[in-house]
């Protein structure tokens, strides 16, 4: 194993994971119904708060900027209406996460509403006993895809605040905490890497 292709078989192995499992699977979460019950009301008044800030940016005077915050959320927005389908076995009808179009602020915020209203009662109504239930369903880039009801909602809340987004550098962080669980190198070869490409020691072995 060479210390110069960790970087490539970290990327390789968290997609995999991802893939087959889960993202939020691998942090071993545990959420009962109360909990998701607040977290999805608390998303509902955080998307509300957010489309109202959105409102008002003047998009006359930053018409490229504005139109990225409206698809970036527009985005989020797809996304939930995707793992909504999946949740109810249903196909969701998008061929991307996003659209091709970009959506009225006013007819997004209606649209956002709604799917978080759903979330809300579905959260309400399920119960505790199926939280663990895993659901197949497909990726948009029609690879397979499974995760728990769990994962799904926890993937659900996360995304929106860019849980493992490369732009936040959550993704590295979350690379470099399961290095030692996903690659076959000791705490020794790790040190050693982050002395010699990361602080620019000379090697020490």
């Amino acid at each position: 194993f060479e210390l110069a292709s960790l970087p490539a078989v970290c990327d390789v192995a968290v997609k995999d994971v991802r893939r087959r499992h889960g993202l939020v699977s691998l942090a071993n979460l545990e959420r009962s119904m109360n909990d998701f019950t607040s977290l999805f009301r608390f998303k509902s008044w955080a998307d509300a708060e957010l489309l109202e800030a959105l409102g008002a940016i003047d998009a006359a005077s930053h018409p490229a900027e504005h139109k990225t915050a409206v698809r970036t959320v527009n985005h989020l927005h797809v996304v939930d209406q995707i793992f909504r389908g999946h949740l109810q076995g249903v196909p969701h009808g998008f061929e991307a996460t996003n659209t091709p179009h970009t959506p009225a602020l006013d007819e997004l915020r209606q649209s956002v509403g709604a799917v978080d209203d759903w979330y809300v009662r579905y959260v309400d109504s399920l119960g505790e006993a199926h939280l663990a239930e895993e659901v197949r369903f497909t990726f948009t880039d029609g690879e397979a895809g499974r995760m728990t009801r769990q994962e799904i909602l926890m993937h659900v809340l996360t995304h929106g605040g860019y849980g493992y987004a490369k732009e936040f550098h959550v993704e590295r962080y979350l690379r470099e905490s399961l290095v030692g669980r996903i690659a076959p190198v000791s705490p020794q070869m790790i040190l050693c890497f982050i002395a010699e490409k990361v602080l620019g020691l000379p090697k020490s072995y």
